[in-house]
């Protein structure tokens, strides 16, 4: 009971200092307050990024665990390394050989194998796009849809036309242009569309091979390919889904694109630049007058009429035109002239601002959009990659799009959408491993050319010095040779292969899903020391497999904490020389209190008790804060306005949780610090004297 008393005698008389001096008291409370409301706030948003952010990167395609070569002379980085470079990973030669142990484990539950490299989409240009449809059409034998491809070749024709005549008055060989432009004229004469449906092959090829290269080449576009097991990844991944066509079937070479990767790159260009505005503007709130990006995203868009006049026929063309006097009439935007050409509307449609994007957004998608091939590649059609292998030669390898796919959630990433999924087997191909059939068609290649093999030591004096040559019998070929020479199979690759061919031969790394996650630091040591003995490999866990995109997180925690012990250190040092000042002025009233029997334990306590009455009611003032924040970014969420912050969050938006363990430790830490830097001036305050307090007085 008298403790009790004691502490409410020390209390009320704390509290009344505390009061007198408001101006200190609210000055020391903010600062703890803030420190309180960042460890709070911002440790709880960290653990809830990162707990999104495991989900993500696990269900997308790292696993718990990744395996890959101990060779490798870089370190894995599944969403790019320091500088979203291409890695240098070595091989592991045979997948059959770990896969056995790797399952053995009590602890695994599904092993994925994996591969991933660059290749290059060859995508021709708007030409050969016409001329294909064209070809089809006549294959088909549809009178009318013959007669839109050719009013579609025709109007793309009068746009070479236009630009070749503007080419006079700037290119240096006239003669060459002259030249060019008679094969346009020739073919845009009626004689010529008369002689094609008569014997179409001999003037298809004259499009093909004397109009299409005066388009021009659009640019590259390198696509990141994963190979795998399709139908193991489908299953492991539970963020996988199929967004257009279907899955790739099993036993079938073929490919998924990325919708992410389609969006971005194979989409016509209007639509991506209707699309990029869109996404900065609607969805992050910002606006064309003041963002300078959205500003350069306009300007291109307002150049983009060519492509979609490239795919409009005739009966389309005027259509079309009809639709767009009106659409702009109706905004008065049209001086009301009839004469005005589709081009001219189009460039005048393509003027966007603040005030109209929404409403032309809308009506490109819902009028011109359906008319216009929107991608260049769709579920069905073959494409074909152009590959530098590891043994430096090119590789052509035509695959089939089955499909493309998204991970939920991660719809709007770029990071995530960068992989398009292929088999094994065609990674295998593209990667550079010569497959049985190649090498026996490069066997009998060598033998009709009458090739011999010559050694290392023996190659610069057989160009060089004219020694003789000295003959090797190759050593036999296996699955796994690479070939030093710059050849490629020019056989066609077959579309099936068996199921089991995906679980022997090479792979760059394996995904790893755990039974159970608490024992991941475990099994990871136990997994490399295990297949060590067979392959040297690396075991390394989600987050450092996801390069540096995983390792944000930290970087984001380490300067969290670092501005929190800022804040809190000099909140300390403010309360340490506050309380400091404070026993000097309060010398007179400490001596009196001593003079009247107050022991020394009593003066610390009532220091002590002050900084803990502060400490106590400033962090909670910060958590109370702290939680009213995350309670109402529940309720509307944290929007996604960076493509890094989208990966982060595993969706466009974040809604976090209150967290009580930080609820808890927040207010515990700070209230023990304040009191510990509260410790030196309660001694001091102890230690005066009450006959110091006499002389003051006289």
């Amino acid at each position: 009971m008298r403790i009790l008393s004691l502490l409410r005698i020390l209390s009320r008389l704390a509290l009344r200092d505390l009061w007198l001096r408001k101006i200190k008291t609210l000055g020391m409370g903010g600062i703890l307050a803030m420190g309180t409301f960042l460890i709070v706030f911002g440790l709880s948003l960290l653990e809830d990024i990162e707990g999104t952010m495991k989900n993500g990167i696990i269900q997308s395609v790292a696993g718990h665990l990744q395996l890959y070569s101990k060779n490798a002379k870089d370190s894995l980085a599944l969403f790019g390394g320091g500088f979203m470079g291409r890695e240098d990973l070595a091989e592991i030669p045979d997948y059959s050989k770990i896969l056995p142990s790797l399952l053995d484990h009590p602890n695994v539950a599904k092993v994925i194998p994996m591969g991933f490299e660059m290749a290059l989409l060859g995508r021709g240009n708007e030409s050969d796009e016409l001329f294909d449809s064209l070809r089809e059409a006549l294959t088909s034998g549809d009178t009318e849809e013959i007669r839109s491809r050719e009013e579609q070749v025709k109007f793309h024709l009068n746009f070479l036309s236009k630009e070749f005549e503007q080419g006079k008055k700037i290119t240096a060989d006239q003669k060459l242009l002259a030249q060019q432009t008679s094969w346009i004229a020739e073919a845009a004469s009626d004689r010529f569309w008369l002689d094609i449906r008569l014997g179409p092959e001999n003037k298809m090829q004259f499009l093909e091979t004397k109009i299409a290269p005066l388009s021009g080449e659009k640019s590259p576009v390198y696509l990141r390919y994963l190979g795998t097991d399709p139908q193991l990844f489908q299953n492991a991944f539970s963020k996988f889904k199929i967004v257009s066509g279907e899955m790739i079937p099993e036993g079938k070479r073929g490919m998924l694109l990325a919708s992410r990767f389609r969006e971005d790159f194979l989409k016509i260009l209007p639509a991506r630049k209707f699309d990029m505005i869109y996404r900065k503007k609607i969805e992050t709130g910002l606006s064309i007058a003041t963002d300078a990006e959205l500003k350069r995203i306009q300007r291109e868009l307002a150049l983009q009429h060519r492509p979609i006049l490239t795919h409009l026929d005739f009966y389309e063309t005027e259509r079309l035109r009809g639709e767009l006097v009106g659409y702009l009439e109706e905004r008065k935007e049209h001086p009301g002239g009839s004469s005005d050409s589709l081009e001219d509307l189009l460039k005048r449609f393509l003027v966007v601002d603040d005030s109209n994007f929404l409403s032309r957004y809308n009506w490109f998608y819902e009028h011109i959009a359906p008319l216009v091939r929107l991608y260049e590649i769709s579920p069905g059609q073959t494409i074909v990659l152009r590959s530098y292998t590891k043994s430096g030669y090119v590789k052509n390898v035509p695959v089939k799009v089955y499909g493309t796919y998204s991970f939920e959630g991660l719809e709007r990433s770029d990071i995530a959408g960068q992989f398009n999924i292929t088999d094994l087997v065609t990674f295998r191909e593209l990667y550079g491993l010569m497959t049985e059939e190649a090498l026996q068609e490069l066997t009998d290649i060598r033998k009709t050319v009458n090739t011999q093999e010559i050694a290392k030591e023996n190659i610069e004096a057989a160009l060089f010095e004219g020694e003789p040559v000295v003959s090797h019998e190759p050593d036999a070929f296996s699955s796994s040779t690479f070939v030093d020479p710059q050849i490629t199979a020019a056989k066609g690759l077959a579309e099936d292969y068996r199921p089991e061919a995906l679980r022997q031969g090479l792979i760059i790394n394996t995904a790893i899903f755990l039974r159970d996650e608490s024992k991941l630091v475990d099994t990871q040591k136990e997994l490399e020391k295990r297949i060590s003995d067979l392959v040297p490999v690396n075991v390394i866990d989600w987050k450092k497999a996801s390069g540096i995109v995983g390792q944000f997180i930290e970087i984001i925690r380490y300067v969290l904490l670092f501005g929190v012990s800022v804040i809190l250190l000099v909140a300390l040092i403010i309360i340490n020389n506050s309380m400091i000042v404070a026993t000097f002025e309060r010398t007179q009233e400490i001596g009196t209190m001593r003079a009247f029997g107050a022991q020394k334990g009593f003066i610390a306590g009532l220091f002590l008790i002050e900084a803990f009455l502060l400490s106590l009611f400033a962090s909670g003032v910060g958590t109370l804060a702290a939680w009213g924040a995350t309670v109402w970014l529940k309720s509307v969420g944290i929007p996604a306005v960076h493509d890094v912050l989208v990966f982060l969050f595993s969706g466009s938006r974040l809604f976090p949780n209150v967290n009580e363990t930080y609820m808890i430790a927040g207010p515990l830490i700070v209230v023990v610090l304040a009191s510990i830097s509260a410790l030196y001036p309660a001694l001091l305050a102890a230690s005066i004297p009450p006959a110091l307090a006499m002389q003051e007085n006289e």
